[in-house]
């Protein structure tokens, strides 16, 4: 799924479907954040063929705002300090 030209994603989104199994594999941006990747796999290895699922991608695209941009974070990454009141 791409944006409109010019636009921006600030949040995705995916939904498998089919007549077996699946589950969603991958929900991600494009490194340019230009458009969004979704990919399903079956959930049990002996499925149907390719034909019978599949997935839906989701975008939430915007103008976007000077300086702001994709800033990947480790999974492992400890929580950000909140600051204090």
């Amino acid at each position: 799924m791409s944006c409109p030209t010019g636009k921006k994603v600030i949040g995705t989104g995916g939904v498998a479907h089919g007549k077996y199994p699946n589950q969603l594999d991958t929900v991600a941006p494009s490194s340019a954040l230009d458009g969004v990747l979704v990919e399903a796999a079956l959930a049990e290895s002996d499925g149907p063929p390719s034909s019978e699922y599949g997935a839906q991608a989701y975008a939430v695209c915007v103008n976007p705002v000077p300086g702001c941009g994709w800033r990947p974070v480790a999974a492992d990454s400890p929580p950000r300090a909140r600051p204090s009141r």
